[in-house]
């Protein structure tokens, strides 16, 4: 009884671990999911696709793709939008 109780605990810690890391870590995943599925693969198709769609993804995409932009003018950011795991669609 214990034990299961004990195993329970840990999947579910894993479980919202992994629920709460995701968003963060690839902020516009499912942007890219609804608007660039045919860019998959592509990383510079994706990283056009979103700046084509900006107007249409989540606040969360459109925030980490603001933040990408001010890097790359600051002098140390990669080129590109953010892609579906949140890194530059043209680093990737």
């Amino acid at each position: 009884m214990k034990f299961t109780k004990a195993l329970a605990a840990v999947l579910l810690l894993l479980a919202a671990a992994g629920v709460l890391a995701a968003p963060a870590d690839r902020p516009c995943r499912e942007d890219v999911q609804t608007y660039c599925v045919d860019a998959v693969g592509d990383r510079r198709a994706i990283g056009q696709c979103i700046r084509e769609n900006l107007d249409k993804v989540s606040e969360r995409c459109r925030a980490a793709v603001a933040e990408r932009m001010e890097a790359r003018r600051a002098g140390g950011g990669r080129r590109g939008a953010p892609s579906e795991d949140g890194e530059s669609a043209e680093d990737q």
